[in-house]
Order: structure tokens, then C-alpha cells, then sequence
């Protein structure tokens, strides 16, 4: 429940403020070679054999609003990924956040389906926790974080159901390549992994919205 109520709030204010909104489905096709790598490094030194095998794409959830203004479509979202790893002798818990400013270019054909290139621009981070397997972190721990600015050139395709009360849903997919244009910044308790929130972004999921403002009553 604590996770249902803010989403519905979110989805009612999107709804009623702007054009469209919901949530999605993301998929990060970050390149996870050097987090392996480092990750592995730790393990050797709290004696461990094994390695890293961490692999793309991470998920995560988004959720976003848009608003059509003439021929141009302007919004902003945000959203969390999330991930874990092990080897014989430490355990990663891995997380991120995000939040972006996107602007498109919203092509409509019959009403019904939507052609969006556009671009986000925003900021992320990304937290990794490792600690070693035995009961308890005092053991052994190592953390890093890192922020990034970023840039994400996109398309979006989306086709909606229309309702006679003036109000639709929409099915989504957005996809595009991801391109820190500052950063990896890391801070940590260690030698940082090398590793960036580059490479390709796709997400999948559902819009409500309206197909004409909603009048202003007082």
C-alpha cells in the first residue's frame, strides 16, 4: 500500500495538470564489464575465487507526464532501477535513480497512433553496496555512488484507445541511447569501478490522458 497510494496520486495529478501520463517498464542496457571487474577485485580480497557476472539490462520503473503544446511536446518524469550480484564470498546490492526534462516533436496519425522523436536531458545516480557474505556487514564493506549529467536522443511509439468522455489510454514504447555529457563523479570508501550510465534505454508502458483540455471550473 505505501507503494500503490503515491503512484495513484501521481497518475490523478498527471492527469488532471498535463496531457498525458503513467508508468513504465524500464530496461538499461548499461555495459556492466567494468562494475564486474571491480566488483571481482573485492571478492579476491576477502579471499574469494569467483567472479562478478552481472549482466544487462538492469529494470527498473519510471513514470512520467507530457504535455502537447501546438506542435511541440514538452514534460518530465523520473524513476528508480534496481539490481543485486554475488560471488563465494561477497554480495552487491546495486540501485539508481532519475530524473529528466524531455522535449518532442509529436506526429498523430487517425488519432490513434503517435510517432515522438524527442530528447531527455537529465541527471541519474547510481549506488552499489558490497559486503561480505558472513551475517552482519562489519566484516568487510565497500560502497561507491556516482552522478551523472545525460543526454537521451529518443523515439516514442504509441497507440491509444479513446473514450467518449474525452480520455484515453495509451500503450508505449520509447526507446533510445543514453549519453552522459558529464561525469561518471564517484565517491566511495574505494578505488571506483569504471563504469557509466551509457547505452541503450527502452521503456515499455501505459499512459492516461485526455484528448481535450479539461475545462477550468471555479
Amino acid at each position: 500500500m505505501r507503494l500503490i497510494r503515491p503512484v495513484v496520486i501521481v497518475l490523478v495529478w498527471v492527469n488532471c495538470l498535463v496531457g498525458y501520463g503513467g508508468v513504465s517498464v524500464r530496461a538499461n542496457f548499461f555495459n556492466p564489464n567494468g562494475l564486474n571487474k571491480r566488483l571481482t577485485e573485492l571478492n579476491q580480497i576477502w579471499s574469494g575465487k569467483d567472479s562478478f557476472r552481472l549482466r544487462s539490462p538492469w529494470w527498473g520503473i519510471t513514470g512520467r507526464g507530457v504535455k502537447e503544446v501546438n506542435s511541440v511536446a514538452i514534460g518530465g518524469g523520473g524513476g528508480i532501477s534496481f539490481g543485486a550480484g554475488a560471488a563465494d564470498s561477497i554480495n552487491a546490492k546495486i540501485g539508481s535513480m532519475f530524473g529528466s526534462f524531455e522535449i518532442g516533436y509529436p506526429r498523430w496519425f487517425n488519432g490513434l497512433l503517435l510517432v515522438k522523436p524527442g530528447v531527455d536531458v537529465g541527471a541519474g545516480t547510481w549506488f552499489v553496496f558490497a559486503h561480505s557474505i558472513e551475517p552482519g556487514y562489519a566484516n568487510f564493506t565497500r560502497w561507491f555512488l556516482n552522478w551523472e549529467l545525460f543526454a537521451l536522443p529518443n523515439v516514442e511509439l504509441m497507440a491509444r484507445i479513446t473514450f467518449q468522455t474525452g480520455t484515453f489510454i495509451g500503450f508505449t514504447a520509447k526507446g533510445g541511447y543514453q549519453l552522459p555529457f558529464v561525469g561518471p563523479n564517484w565517491y566511495g570508501s574505494d578505488a571506483p569501478p569504471e563504469f557509466s550510465m551509457k547505452g541503450f534505454v527502452l521503456d515499455l508502458g501505459i499512459m492516461f490522458g485526455r484528448t481535450a483540455p479539461r475545462p477550468f471550473r471555479i
